[in-house]
């Protein structure tokens, strides 16, 4: 699979998970992934013993892209969900459909080879749901 249908893929397996249209990219706008931008972000979650991410889609004047980013969880506890597949099977995997009060405080490279590019403090849980 070549870069753009893997691309293509990703972007409508998001869009699936979250429950919208192809055509719906979500609230979230290129200007506003910066740093210091504070909002309610919407995503998915993925639990991993080596590469946890938070998944957006995030939409620009001429396109959609998926946009990786760690989440920091310092000022509230972890969702008890998240906390129990955790503790159950440590190097595990699950995902979860998260919505989350939240702060950008990095830009660069974290996680797993650098891949993750952002980074979010949670000031708040909003809603956690388990995905099948």
């Amino acid at each position: 699979m070549d870069h753009l249908h893997r691309r293509a893929w990703l972007i409508q397996y998001v869009a699936m998970r979250f429950g919208r249209s192809k055509g719906d990219s979500g609230g979230l706008t290129q200007e506003e992934l910066r740093v210091g931008y504070s909002g309610r972000f919407e995503g998915i979650y993925s639990r991993h013993w080596e590469f946890p991410r938070f998944e957006l889609v995030v939409r620009s004047r001429r396109r959609r892209r998926e946009v990786l980013l760690q989440l920091e969880s310092e000022a509230v506890p972890w969702p008890e969900v998240i906390e129990q597949a955790a503790k159950a099977n440590p190097i595990g995997f699950s995902q979860y459909r998260v919505v989350v009060d939240a702060d950008i405080v990095e830009y660069g490279r974290f996680g797993h080879r650098g891949s993750l590019r952002w980074r979010l403090s949670v000031r708040r849980w909003v809603s956690v749901e388990p995905l099948p």
